[in-house]
């Protein structure tokens, strides 16, 4: 089994004991063009330019998504595993922004294209002959493995703590573990959970480069 959670800059993919982030930087370039967009704009025939800015980003996102999307039906296909995604609602971006006042973090998440992302993977899987199973992902990336409280934020940045047990990991980790427990109980297994004093899997962080 490979379970992924998506994220604005990188996907988490757990593959048996380790946990690999895909650092996909599409944080930077929604960035950058949105900074280019904006220094074009009063300047005669901009909206050409930002047409074209426009098509750039959009094909430098989905070369990074294809790369991710092959990574993971290779893996997938090479040990025979179900990949096990989140299944993500048609209004995830506008569920996501309801709360947020901040401009540019309101674009950046519209721009990061989870369901996109999502869709890709489906597409590579389903070519590779590779299994596919999505499942509720709510909850998954703030809810303690352990004794299923909410994770409060921990003492470094995407580190969460259980205010109950004390168990501790990286948001990335709980959210491919979670998805993974419920995968297991969707599938009427039960799934085994860690100790509070268990290590977490081992992380790496890749970067996907276009």
């Amino acid at each position: 089994m490979i379970s992924v959670d998506l994220n604005e800059n990188n996907v988490a993919v757990k593959v048996l004991n380790e946990v690999f982030i895909l650092e996909s930087d599409v944080k930077r370039i929604t960035i950058g063009y949105a900074g280019y967009r904006e220094s074009v704009q009063g300047i005669k025939n901009s909206r050409y330019v930002e047409r074209a800015l426009h098509g750039r980003e959009h094909n430098r996102k989905k070369d990074i998504r294809m790369k991710i999307a092959n990574i993971i039906a290779n893996t997938a296909k090479k040990l025979n595993a179900v990949v096990v995604l989140e299944d993500l609602p048609k209004e995830c971006p506008r569920n996501m922004i309801k709360d947020v006042r901040e401009p540019l973090l309101r674009h950046r998440i519209y721009q990061a294209g989870f369901r996109g992302m999502v869709k890709v993977i489906e597409e590579k899987c389903l070519e590779k002959g590779v299994p596919v199973v999505k499942v509720d992902p709510r909850g998954t990336s703030s809810t303690c493995l352990i004794c299923s409280s909410k994770l409060m934020r921990g003492d470094a940045p995407r580190r969460l703590k259980c205010p109950r047990c004390g168990f501790k990991a990286g948001r990335d980790v709980v959210a491919v573990l979670n998805l993974e427990k419920k995968y297991l109980t969707l599938k009427g297994s039960m799934p085994l959970t860690p100790m509070p004093n268990e290590p977490t899997p081992e992380v790496a962080v890749l970067l996907v480069k276009e």
